[in-house]
């Protein structure tokens, strides 16, 4: 009986995801091809192309990072930080578009 239904959640969830847009879906197989092929071309390419788009989310939308780093950045002009660095700045590493959604809070030892 819980086969059954665990089968029917995941029908259900890609069946949801494709009337969604199928983003989900190319996501899973993106990072299933890179793990799969890490060494290929098209997979180095594909790393390369997250990187830069999230290094500059981060220089565009965070302000530690906008005020610290120019242009678009390669991972080696990102200054290195420690948890300390975070508690004494935190608003300045808040994502500008998602200070006022719902955040979950994390905690590390």
């Amino acid at each position: 009986m819980i086969r059954l239904l665990e089968k029917l959640r995941k029908i259900a969830f890609w069946t949801m995801d494709i009337l969604k847009g199928g983003n989900v879906w190319k996501h899973y197989r993106e990072i299933k091809y890179i793990q799969n092929n890490p060494d290929s071309e098209s997979a180095v390419r594909l790393k390369q192309k997250n990187l830069s788009k999230i290094l500059e989310h981060a220089i565009g939308s965070v302000p530690f990072y906008s005020n610290r780093v120019s242009g678009k950045g390669d991972l080696e002009d990102f200054p290195i930080i420690n948890k300390q660095m975070v508690r004494e700045n935190f608003e300045e590493f808040r994502s500008q578009p998602y200070r006022d959604k719902y955040n979950h809070q994390v905690l590390t030892s």
